[in-house]
C-alpha cells in the first residue's frame, strides 16, 4: 500500500509507505512511548517503522534502541552532518577505497558498491583518519535516506526505502581478512550501521567470493539473523546473469562484467535519480537536505 506524504522532495511529495493497521498502532505506542522519553523532534514513520522491525515490533525493545540511536545523534552530530562536514580528500579515498552508490536497480532501489578487495587501509590511513573516514561513512547514511531514497521513490512512484549492496572482494587476500587494522575498521563500520539505520538492506550480493570465504561463511552463516541471512547471495566469479536478474546489464559498471562506463569513473560519478530530483531551497532548509554526494 502507497500514499503521497506530507513530506516533500524535489518540489514534489514523496510517495511513502502506508503500515498495515496493526503496525500502525504499534507505531502510536512506539511515539507516545519515545516522547515520554524526552524524544524530540519524533522521527518520520519509516523511521519508526524500520527501528520497530528491528526489534520484531517489541516497543520495549524497539524504544531502547532507537533512545540508543537519539544519543548517538546528539553527540556525534548526525543531523548536521550534511551541511557542516566537509570531506575534500574524498577522490583520494574512492582511489584506495572504491565505494559509492551508482544507478538502480530493475525495482528502483539504488545500488551500493564496495570493492572491499581493493581496500587498502595503510594508504587509506595516510590520505584520512578512521574518525574522519566514519563521519564521511555517517555522511552517506544520511545523503541516503534523506536524499537518495525520495528521489528513488519519486523516478519509481512508489515507496523506496532500501538500497541494494553489490560487495567485490576481488582480490582480497588472506592477509587482509586476517589484518586486525581491516577488521577494526569493518566491525565500527557495521556496528555503526547495524545500530542506527536499521532496516536498510533490500538485498546483498557479494562477488568474487574466494573458496576460503565461501567456507568461512557456511560457518559464521548460522550466527546471522535469519531475516538477514536470506537477503544475503554469495557468488565466485560467476555472478552476473544472477545480478542481470536485478540490474539492467547497461546500468551496472564494466568492472563487474556490465556496460556502464561512466566517464570519470562509475564510483567518483556516482549518478542515480538523485542527479535528477533535487531538493529545492525551501526543502533544504526544512529538512536539512540540500546536498549531494560531495565531489
Amino acid at each position: 500500500h502507497t500514499h503521497m506524504s506530507e513530506r516533500t522532495f524535489a518540489g514534489r511529495p514523496v510517495p511513502v509507505e502506508t503500515p498495515c493497521p496493526a503496525e500502525e498502532r504499534l507505531v502510536g505506542a512506539l511515539k507516545k512511548r519515545l516522547s515520554e522519553m524526552g524524544v524530540s523532534p519524533m522521527p518520520n514513520q519509516q523511521t519508526l517503522l524500520r527501528f520497530l522491525r528491528a526489534r520484531d515490533k517489541d516497543i520495549d525493545l524497539a524504544s531502547e534502541m532507537y533512545m540508543n540511536h537519539f544519543k548517538w545523534r546528539r553527540s556525534f552530530g548526525a543531523d548536521t552532518i550534511i551541511q557542516d562536514f566537509e570531506f575534500p580528500e574524498r577522490d583520494r579515498v574512492v582511489e584506495v577505497y572504491p565505494a559509492g552508490y551508482h544507478k538502480t536497480g530493475r525495482e528502483g532501489n539504488p545500488v551500493y558498491i564496495e570493492r572491499v578487495g581493493h581496500l587498502d587501509v595503510d594508504s587509506l590511513m595516510r590520505i584520512t583518519t578512521v574518525d574522519r573516514y566514519i563521519r564521511y561513512h555517517v555522511q552517506g547514511y544520511e545523503d541516503m535516506i534523506l536524499n537518495k531514497l525520495p528521489a528513488c521513490s519519486l523516478a519509481a512512484c512508489r515507496p523506496i526505502t532500501k538500497s541494494m549492496t553489490i560487495l567485490d572482494l576481488d582480490g582480497i587476500s588472506m592477509g587482509f581478512l586476517l589484518s586486525s587494522k581491516n577488521q577494526d575498521l569493518l566491525k565500527r563500520v557495521i556496528s555503526l550501521d547495524q545500530d542506527n539505520y536499521p532496516e536498510c538492506l533490500h538485498r546483498m550480493f557479494v562477488v568474487n567470493a574466494p573458496t576460503m570465504f565461501t567456507m568461512a561463511y557456511r560457518v559464521i552463516k548460522g550466527f546471522i539473523d535469519p531475516v538477514t541471512r536470506d537477503k544475503i547471495q554469495i557468488f565466485g566469479s560467476s555472478f552476473i546473469s544472477e545480478l542481470e536478474k536485478y540490474i539492467d546489464i547497461n546500468d551496472i559498471p564494466h568492472f563487474l562484467g556490465g556496460r556502464c562506463r561512466c566517464a570519470g569513473g562509475c564510483l567518483h560519478e556516482q549518478p542515480g535519480p538523485w542527479d535528477e530530483y533535487l531538493p529545492s531551497p525551501r526543502e533544504k532548509r526544512s529538512n536539512s537536505e540540500g546536498f549531494r554526494t560531495p565531489r
